[in-house]
C-alpha cells in the first residue's frame, strides 16, 4: 500500500476504532467527503487536516506524510518568551463539534502561571494538566508538548517560536 493522505486518514481512523460516519460527524463533514479523502479522489483542506489530526489523536504531519514523519520538540537554552506563543486547542465532542484554539503570548502565560491566575486567563480546561507540562513550557521547550484525551475533551498544547 502506497503512502498517501487518503491511506493515512484511513489508517489513523481505523486505529482510533472509528467508522467513516463517526469521523465525519466528529469533524462536521459528510461521509462522502471522508470516503473521497480515503480513496484519494480529493483531499481535505489545511484546516480540515488539523481537525483530522486532533480527532484521530495524531499530528497533521502524520496525516500528510505517514509514520515516517516525527514531530520534534526541542529545548532552547536561551528562553526569549517575547518570541513565543502557547497554542492550546480544545476539542469537546459532547457539544456538537466545538473546537477552541487559543494563541497566548508566552509572557502572559508565564505571568498568569506565576501569579495563580492561569485558569482565569485560559479557563478551566487546563486544571487537569500535569504540573510537568507547565515545567516543560517554562524551561524552554518548543514544539508539540502534549495531547490529552479525557472523556469527551481533547486538549493539545504546543509552544511556537516565531521571529519577526
Amino acid at each position: 500500500m502506497r503512502n498517501s493522505i487518503g491511506n493515512n486518514i484511513a489508517k489513523y481512523r481505523k486505529q482510533a476504532g472509528m467508522t467513516q460516519a463517526e469521523l465525519a460527524e466528529k469533524i462536521n463533514v459528510s461521509v462522502q467527503a471522508i470516503s473521497k479523502w480515503e480513496n484519494d479522489i480529493s483531499h481535505p483542506d489545511v484546516e480540515r487536516i488539523g481537525e483530522l489530526a486532533l480527532a484521530l489523536n495524531t499530528s497533521a504531519e502524520s496525516i500528510i506524510n505517514g509514520e515516517s514523519s516525527v514531530l520534534t520538540t526541542t529545548l532552547k537554552s536561551n528562553v526569549d518568551f517575547s518570541k513565543r506563543l502557547i497554542l492550546i486547542t480544545v476539542n469537546v465532542t459532547s457539544i456538537k463539534r466545538t473546537d477552541i484554539t487559543l494563541r497566548i503570548p508566552m509572557e502572559l502565560f508565564v505571568k498568569a502561571k506565576e501569579d495563580g491566575t492561569l485558569n482565569t486567563v485560559i479557563g478551566d480546561s487546563m486544571k487537569d494538566i500535569p504540573e510537568s507540562v507547565f515545567e516543560m513550557i517554562m524551561s524552554g521547550v518548543v514544539g508539540p508538548i502534549v495531547n490529552i484525551k479525557r472523556d469527551e475533551v481533547c486538549i493539545a498544547i504546543e509552544v511556537i517560536e516565531y521571529d519577526c
